[in-house]
């Protein structure tokens, strides 16, 4: 009979620094387009104190384009390429970059 070995591991749980807060995802984004300039908004999802928003214009999981803003609800992009975008937004704090929102196209 053949010996068999478990291995044990101890997960800890990650710790932060006191007060860190990740911003939560921008929700309610919108990519309204007109020729090569793409308006889009969105919602702050809470009080987490973003200083910079940044949007990613993505197309078949290629960046594109990618804007870094202090507006906090909107921005409108000139000279992108024609036909369909992917745009997602995060917010940005001290701490780092927010999780990206969820996925909006951007119309041809």
């Amino acid at each position: 009979m053949a010996n068999k070995a478990h291995i044990r591991m101890a997960v800890k749980p990650m710790s932060v620094a006191p007060g860190f807060r990740i911003t939560p995802r921008p929700v309610n984004v919108r990519a309204t387009r007109s020729g090569s300039t793409v308006q889009v908004t969105w919602k702050a999802a809470g009080p987490a104190g973003a200083l910079r928003y940044e949007v990613l214009f993505t197309r078949s999981d290629i960046a594109v384009a990618r804007v870094v803003t202090d507006a906090p609800v909107g921005v409108r992009v000139f000279g992108l390429p024609k036909g369909r975008l992917r745009v997602q937004v995060r917010a940005i704090n001290e701490y780092g970059a927010g999780v990206l929102s969820r996925p909006t196209v951007s119309a041809t």
